[in-house]
């Protein structure tokens, strides 16, 4: 009984990881590294290194509407 329940999670964890790297392959940026398809107060975000900042708690907005996203 044990020896199926190892398997059985062993082929569980395979497809899961199997599952997450197909999504990261297909998966693509929200925002343009220059940030210009967002919409944004002037000054407040910034991009570097593929990390957003802000200088103030406002809002950035993509200018294309999205409907399914993960």
């Amino acid at each position: 009984m044990k020896h199926k329940l190892f398997i059985i999670s062993i082929a569980f964890f395979a497809v899961f990881s199997f599952q997450v790297q197909g999504q990261n392959e297909n998966m693509k940026p929200l925002f343009a590294d220059d940030l210009s398809n967002a919409d944004f107060p002037e000054g407040v975000w910034s991009i570097e290194n593929g990390v957003i900042t802000a200088t103030e708690d406002q809002c950035i907005w993509t200018q294309k509407e999205y409907d399914n996203f993960i």
